[in-house]
């Protein structure tokens, strides 16, 4: 039971100094509250006048004892009349509550850095788990619900966390301490109180399933809400030219309604829980009282000894609340746990199967050659690669074409190693990719795509995106050779020109030549351009196509394109269809011998006169 919340929990041990420090808070806070229980006894004997004085108590209490000698002492200088004892009793009371209270601070202080810091640690194990999955993890197990569960499911965890660590702990340290100082002063009517046990435990199990299950579907709703709010916060334009606000308000409300209903039927059960326990508690309490009330009335018992069993079992049965949650703590946050192990299970990163200490790749100076290349996508039925086979020599300046789904992008991403093809492989220089590390690979890769990818911050920091320790100097050359430099010295701040979330500030052609200058900046001896101009004007085409031409030089070049401008002065062209390579060669050739590339030309043109 609760292997997952076990698991999740293991970081715990790693602050062991904080908790041996929680844990001495604890110990004072339940010595406190004991030791100021305890002195209910006189108070209540003091109060009912039972002819006792606070000496004789304390001469009672001590007789027998190691500490006889030192009690004695402190008896014969005690207050005799009644009222004076009272006060000092109560400031006595006043002082051990304030320890107590200390104490109970102290544990909770620490405990909060504590589980603060695992709670962190998941997060940003999640995190980096989900930012290195691998590309068929995302298309699988998509992006939403992994954010859903770093944020949503790891709160429930916290929450738990602390119902576990610092509520129920203090609960039921404070219910030992009562039940001590009841069973000192009688323990037969105290055994009584606790027939009510089992009978509570029963109901916390049988209500435990139900929460469970509860927890687990408001969990997952509320990961649908999330996935909501991202994929319409995707892209406000489509939405507000398509008119459709009012049908994702919809959508979302009724994602919402979904949390709504979950959620309440989560604290139902919860709140039913609680109040069938807290009931049977206080049903004990006062079958108790009844008993306790005979004893003093038919018995003889001293109405002190009732007072003081009365009050620890109603302070035991006010702590005993919270304590009862404990199983339901438990419950909640190992269903959270088991969802954020699940979601770990589920990720795949690009070296999840990358045997350690795999050589570094050697500096890219021949050739790259797919050979065999054979892919298929989770969802598709059809492969996107099809025994692929292709050589390009270093410095060979390749621009690749086709149609939508004829395997362009996804041969370039098998060189990238954001895929691992099904069968044959990918060699750099004779080198297999796939047996050297991952690292080194990309390394000597930069790969700007369709769609530009900016973040927030200045456009220095764009274009040292990766590379934060490039100098200012060469930013610049980067910018220069991307024709960036065009528009950014145009800028009243330059290079420290501020770009919002998602690229706010830049056209798309200026955003696309900064990511261009990123991939420069990189220097890499092969550079991919996946669709680069496929959604810039005409101006920012023509600048792009002459980033192009200038940062070919010295490397190798994989582009893929539909506009002619930008593929007509590659070495070679290569022309897929259906994940097969059709025909390659040079534009005024491909047009004569090839159908598919004929068709692709005319397209691009009847495109370009309208």
């Amino acid at each position: 039971m609760y292997r997952s919340l076990l698991t999740v929990s293991r970081p715990l041990l790693r602050h062991k100094g904080q908790l041996t420090l929680a844990g001495v808070g604890l110990l004072i806070m339940s010595v406190g509250f004991g030791a100021g229980l305890g002195l209910m006894l006189p108070i209540f004997n003091l109060l009912l006048k039972e002819g006792r004085t606070l000496a004789d108590l304390l001469r009672d209490s001590v007789a027998g004892t190691p500490v006889q000698p030192i009690g004695q002492a402190v008896a014969d200088v005690m207050p005799t009349d009644p009222f004076f004892a009272f006060i000092v009793v109560m400031a006595i009371v006043l002082v051990m509550t304030a320890v107590s209270g200390l104490g109970r601070l102290m544990h909770a202080y620490f405990i909060a850095r504590v589980t603060s810091r695992v709670i962190q640690h998941w997060r940003v194990t999640l995190y980096r788990d989900m930012i290195r999955m691998s590309m068929r993890s995302a298309w699988t197990h998509g992006i939403n619900d992994g954010l859903s569960r770093i944020m949503a499911d790891i709160s429930v965890l916290y929450t738990g966390y602390r119902g576990i660590l610092v509520r129920s702990p203090q609960a039921a340290a404070k219910v030992v301490m009562a039940l001590t100082v009841a069973l000192i002063v009688n323990w037969q009517l105290t055994l009584l109180a606790l027939i009510g046990g089992p009978i509570i435990a029963l109901v916390v199990q049988k209500f435990g399933k139900s929460i469970r299950k509860a927890t687990k579907l408001s969990l997952e709703a509320k990961s649908e809400m999330l996935s909501r709010m991202n994929e319409s916060f995707g892209d406000l334009r489509v939405i507000k030219m398509s008119q459709s606000e009012r049908s994702e308000s919809r959508r979302f409300f009724k994602a919402t309604q979904k949390a709504f209903r979950e959620t309440v039927r989560q604290h139902r059960v919860r709140a039913v829980s609680s109040m069938v326990v807290e009931l049977i508690a206080m049903a004990g309490v006062a079958g108790i009282a009844v008993i306790s009330a005979w004893s003093i009335f038919r018995q003889g018992v001293p109405g002190s000894d009732f007072m003081m069993i009365l009050a620890a079992l109603v302070a035991a049965a006010a702590n005993f609340k919270p304590l009862s949650n404990l199983h339901h703590d438990l419950t909640t946050a190992d269903t959270a746990a088991k969802r954020l192990l699940e979601r770990q299970d589920m990720i795949e990163t690009d070296d999840a199967h990358e045997p350690d200490h795999l050589p570094a790749l050697p500096p890219h100076r021949s050739a790259v050659r797919f050979e065999a290349l054979t892919f298929t996508y989770p969802s598709a039925s059809t492969p996107a690669l099809n025994d692929v086979n292709l050589d390009v020599a270093f410095g060979e300046f390749v621009a690749i074409v086709g149609g939508n789904g004829s395997g362009k992008s996804t041969l370039v991403s098998a060189l990238a190693r954001l895929i691992k093809p099904d069968a044959g492989r990918v060699l750099i220089d004779g080198h297999d990719i796939a047996q050297h590390s991952l690292r080194s690979v990309r390394a000597q890769l930069a790969m700007v795509t369709q769609k530009t990818k900016l973040f927030k911050g200045t456009i220095a920091d764009n274009i040292a995106y990766g590379r934060a320790w490039s100098s200012p100097e060469a930013i610049a050359e980067a910018a220069r050779i991307a024709t960036a430099d065009r528009f950014i010295d145009d800028m009243p701040k330059g290079y420290d020109t501020p770009i919002g979330e998602g690229g706010e500030g830049v056209s798309g052609g200026q955003a696309q030549r900064i990511c261009i200058a990123r991939a420069v900046l990189r220097n890499p001896a092969i550079l991919i351009l996946d669709e680069a101009t496929s959604q810039v004007d005409t101006t920012s085409e023509s600048l792009i196509a002459e980033a192009i031409e200038q940062i070919s030089e010295g490397r190798t070049m994989f582009v893929i394109a539909h506009r002619m401008s930008t593929i007509i002065n590659a070495d070679r062209i290569v022309v897929m269809d259906a994940g097969r390579i059709v025909a390659q060669g040079k534009h005024d050739d491909l047009l004569e011998t090839c159908p598919e590339y004929e068709a692709l030309a005319r397209g691009q043109l009847i495109q370009s006169d309208a």
